[in-house]
């Protein structure tokens, strides 16, 4: 994550100094992704704000035929949103997007995006307490056959996950922990951290809630781990203090037991 930042922020500093255009709103929407990966909320909506204020300055007022570049940082707009627990903003951001998806003009790319949208939405309406409504955001992907059209596993974890979480939330602690575990094992094939540790806190917690304390205890354990490489792997100590004081990562720290 380090060096991803480094890069990308000699990249947009190199195409402002060139006057590119184009490319830079990708770089500077990418670093808002990065950012969010560490749990910097803030920092990734300023780039990824950035990255929607320099969109409109290329196209103008009133156009946009760069949908895909849109779509994607509204979307990771709408997810720093809801890890800030600003539910509002996220949901306004999220829908405007969801308004699009069947948009003719909002064709391309889409397949890209659209199930980006879907879990996001999944996410939210399950933290805000609405499985049933998170269910059918699940049930949406399925449908599309995304998984012929999206061959990605970081959406195929998290939407796994979700699916996990879904049972959880409704007392099905048996097929919580059968998805979940699905999702793990295509997390540790993708190999991201974020998706890793996310998924074996999520079925630490499913073990938990079975009384399997043993079996949590290992699973944030796990957890702890992959977040505690992350954190060796920045060179920043701003950065990484950040991180590990970040509210998502204490709470891994919590449930491992480590303070």
């Amino acid at each position: 994550y380090q060096e991803a930042i480094r890069l990308l922020r000699e990249g947009r500093e190199f195409g402002l100094q060139t006057g590119e255009r184009y490319n830079i709103i990708k770089v500077t929407n990418s670093l808002g992704w990065v950012f969010h990966e560490l749990c910097q909320y803030d920092k990734a909506i300023e780039y990824n704000t950035l990255a929607l204020d320099a969109l409109q300055d290329l196209l103008g007022a009133g156009t946009s035929p760069l949908f895909e570049i849109e779509c994607m940082t509204k979307i990771n707009l709408g997810e720093n949103y809801l890890m800030k627990g600003e539910i509002a903003r996220c949901l306004e951001t999220l829908e405007f997007i969801h308004e699009k998806a069947t948009t003719p003009e909002y064709f391309f790319g889409r397949v890209r995006w659209k199930v980006r949208l879907f879990v996001a939405l999944g996410e939210l309406w399950l933290g805000k307490g609405d499985a049933a409504k998170a269910q059918g955001y699940h049930d949406a992907i399925i449908a599309d056959e995304w998984n012929d059209k999206y061959p990605y596993k970081k959406y195929q974890a998290r939407a796994g996950r979700l699916q996990g979480n879904i049972h959880a939330a409704q007392g099905r602690d048996r097929e919580a922990e059968a998805e979940i575990k699905k999702a793990l094992n295509l997390a540790e094939e993708l190999g991201n951290p974020t998706q890793l540790w996310r998924t074996q806190q999520a079925l630490g917690n499913v073990y938990r809630s079975q009384g399997k304390d043993r079996q949590a205890a290992t699973q944030y354990g796990a957890a702890l781990q992959v977040v505690r490489g992350v954190a060796e792997g920045l060179t920043d100590p701003e950065l990484r203090d950040g991180f590990l004081e970040s509210a998502p990562i204490r709470e891994v720290f919590t449930q491992a037991g480590a303070g």
